[in-house]
């Protein structure tokens, strides 16, 4: 919106160059006292630019002619000028000259053409007045404004409001700048403003000024065609965004920034009509662009600097191009390698890699239905190796990019010949030696092979010099050039060559070694150890021994006899093969009548090659003693009596039998109870008879059924 800047009229008072000074000076009138018009009184003067605003009033309501009356004062005296006539009381002369100081006078005249005294005088000064808002800006984005005023020096005081009346606006001191708050509400301002001179001078009407406030923009929608399928690089997309008001500034932005598209509202640039307030643009899709399914979003910002909350389109946007080819810039054989090919490309620079997929043929012309040969999904492997391939061939190879969209772009079309296949270089078998306290093995060890495609190594002994194909013992990896032989005869001569074999089967020969096997010796001997026994402890022995360090250990042997009979019962007890097993526990046979019995053991030790040594022999002294007795009591309760006695501690417990009788000699004495568990110590008696007394007894058995007989006691209910 333009402001208009209207000159606003300030106190001054001097003749303009629009009134004449040619009119003829009126004569003095008749005095005639009663007939004298009244002198107007109260002559004011408001003053504008090139105006003068005179008022007055007259003692009575009778209609008058008021003759005004001007003088130029020049400093050479004053000769007033009649300058014209009105039947009001109030007069406005127009087309003066601002800055001449001027006087007027007013007279009446009557009906009978008499004229009466004239006015006090009034000096006035036209001059010019104005005001801008904003500088002359059309219209402005905030409610706060800056007024420059314009005013001649004589200027004292000065009002501003958006009420012609200035109901609300105060006098205040004149200043050329002042702030100045709109009314709310988004539309066309208008500020007045009067003025007042030193002498209480007013301006001559009101002087305006007017600015449009806008303080919002708005996108009502934002839109792109065609729609319904993806843009290629070249295609022409035509954008809008609908803002409702011209002289802004409309912007397209696709996804974050991925293209930045500005709008026309000027008839220019796919733009059909000017200032519509339709922001629009045609867009030539760029070649480099590729990207699926993004926002495209509308900015709008008004001739004020409001700017619109953004905006998105319905739709989203996607533009595929087929991306860019890579490059095969080497197709070499690795060294050492006949059946592969090693490739390198340089990196796609697709936005939206997907994989790489490349394919080989036997000839020319490779696309998409040749051999995959690999597909890699990482945008930085640029680099695959082709493997088993057939020797002394020509592959031919191409590479191609694929994005998420699943457009394709090929590369160049390369190709190489393989490598030749050649037999792998021996390796050489070094001196085997004899595996140390062992007369069963020996240590074979040999040079690795460089062969890329070597497959296996195959070990081969013989007993002559002569070794071939029909002595093989054992396979061996490719990371392994060690084995030991085991299971050999001892003190015997072998002879071993190692055969280096590909993956084609092609092979070499090592050279030929030879190496004796260790003289078997029987091993050392171990130690048993003496067993000390206790009464009773009979059940199980432990035998205990010294543990083996021979390295072809084979068992320990353990035997036992009974001395009073002998070795000639000895007997193989236990075989142990393991040579950190070095105890046994025993249950030898106490099946003589005497309480005592005595046993001997021996262990041999026998090596892989069946010889053995003996331990030295301990002997084990057995005794089976009777239980000892134990106490005991009777205790009677209302309806039966309460046998209980001391647990027996022997370690060959067998049972307790508990007797009872009427009479003190256990000889008549009957059983009553019978238990195997050692751990029971009572036993309640139900069935002995009220008033009659009990002797009870208690018999304890060992395993070997010798037994001891304790009285408990006696009692009744």
């Amino acid at each position: 919106m333009k402001s208009k800047i209207l000159l606003l009229l300030t106190t001054a008072i001097l003749l303009g160059s629009g009134c004449s000074r040619e009119i003829p000076n009126p004569s003095e009138p008749v005095v005639i006292d009663d007939q004298v018009p009244p002198t107007p009184v109260g002559l004011t003067a408001a003053v504008g630019d090139r105006i003068v605003d005179l008022s007055w009033s007259v003692s009575d309501t009778t209609a008058y002619t008021f003759r005004i009356h001007m003088a130029n004062y020049d400093g050479l005296g004053t000769v007033y000028t009649r300058i014209g006539e009105t039947t009001e009381i109030s007069y406005t002369l127009t087309n003066l000259r601002n800055g001449d100081t001027l006087l007027f006078k007013v007279s009446a005249v009557n009906g009978a053409g008499f004229e009466g005294y004239k006015s006090d005088s009034v000096v006035v000064v036209p001059n010019s007045f104005s005001f801008s808002i904003n500088g002359g800006s059309a219209a402005t984005a905030s409610r706060d404004v800056i007024l420059n005023i314009f005013a001649p020096p004589e200027t004292r005081l000065m009002r501003f409001s958006e009420d012609s009346t200035f109901a609300d606006s105060p006098w205040e001191y004149y200043n050329s700048v002042k702030s100045f708050r709109l009314s709310s509400g988004d539309d066309l301002k208008t500020i007045y403003t009067r003025f007042r001179d030193s002498q209480d001078k007013t301006t001559a009407g009101n002087i305006s000024a007017s600015i449009t406030l806008d303080t919002r923009a708005a996108v009502d929608s934002v839109t792109f065609s065609p729609t319904g399928s993806p843009f290629a690089p070249g295609d022409i997309a035509h954008f809008a965004l609908y803002a409702g008001e011209p002289e802004g500034e409309g912007v397209i932005t696709i996804g974050s920034n991925i293209v930045i598209i500005q709008l026309n509202d000027d008839g220019l640039g796919g733009d059909p009509v000017a200032y519509d307030g339709i922001y629009e643009a045609d867009y030539n899709i760029a070649g480099y662009l590729d990207f699926e399914s993004q926002d495209v979003f509308g900015d709008f910002v008004d001739h004020v600097d409001n700017a619109a909350s953004r905006s998105a389109a319905d739709n989203r946007m996607t533009v595929r191009r087929v991306p860019d080819p890579v490059s095969i810039y080497s197709i070499t054989t690795p060294e050492g390698y006949y059946n592969r090919l090693q490739l390198a490309w340089n990196s796609s620079t697709a936005g939206d890699f997907a994989q790489y997929r490349i394919y080989r043929g036997t000839s020319a012309g490779v696309d998409s239905s040749a051999f995959l040969v690999r597909t890699l999904t990482s945008r930085s492997t640029t680099t695959v190796t082709d493997t088993g391939l057939t020797e002394n061939t020509t592959y031919f190879y191409k590479v191609y990019v694929v994005d998420n969209t699943g457009l394709w772009g090929g590369s160049d079309e390369v190709s190489a010949t393989s490598g030749q296949d050649q037999p792998p270089s021996p390796v050489t078998l070094y001196a085997p030696f004899a595996t140390p306290d062992f007369h069963d093995r020996l240590e074979l060890s040999w040079s690795s092979s460089g062969e890329n495609d070597l497959l296996r190594y195959e070990l081969y002994r013989s007993d002559d010099p002569d070794v071939d194909s029909l002595d093989f013992i054992a396979f061996s990896s490719q990371s392994q050039t060690s084995h030991t032989d085991i299971g050999l005869e001892a003190d015997s001569l072998y002879y071993y060559a190692v055969l280096t074999r590909d993956l084609t089967g092609n092979v070499s020969w090592s050279n030929i070694v030879s190496e004796r096997t260790n003289v078997n010796t029987p091993p050392e001997a171990v130690t048993l150890f003496p067993v000390i026994t206790e009464s009773d402890y009979y059940q199980e022995i432990t035998i205990d021994w010294s543990e083996s360090s021979d390295n072809d250990f084979h068992s320990y042997r353990l035997y036992r006899w009974r001395e009073d009979l002998t070795r000639s019962d000895s007997s193989n007890i236990a075989l142990i093969s393991e040579s950190g097993v070095t105890s046994f526990i025993d249950s030898p046979p106490f099946d003589v009548v005497p309480d005592t019995v005595n046993f001997w053991y021996i262990l041999h030790l026998y090596d892989e090659g069946g010889n053995s040594t003996a331990s030295d022999s301990v002997r084990v002294h057995l005794i089976d003693s009777a239980p000892p007795t134990v106490p005991g009591l009777v205790s009677p309760t209302p309806s039966s009596l309460i046998v209980s006695w001391n647990l027996s501690e022997i370690p060959d417990f067998g049972n307790y039998r508990l007797l009872r009788d009427t009479d003190s000699d256990p000889a008549g004495a009957i059983t009553v109870y019978v238990s195997t568990d050692q751990d029971i110590g009572s036993f309640e008696d139900l069935s002995a008879t009220q008033g009659v007394t009990y002797f009870y007894w208690l018999d304890i058995y060992d395993r070997r059924d010798n037994s001891s007989r304790s009285l408990l006691g006696s009692g009744s209910w």
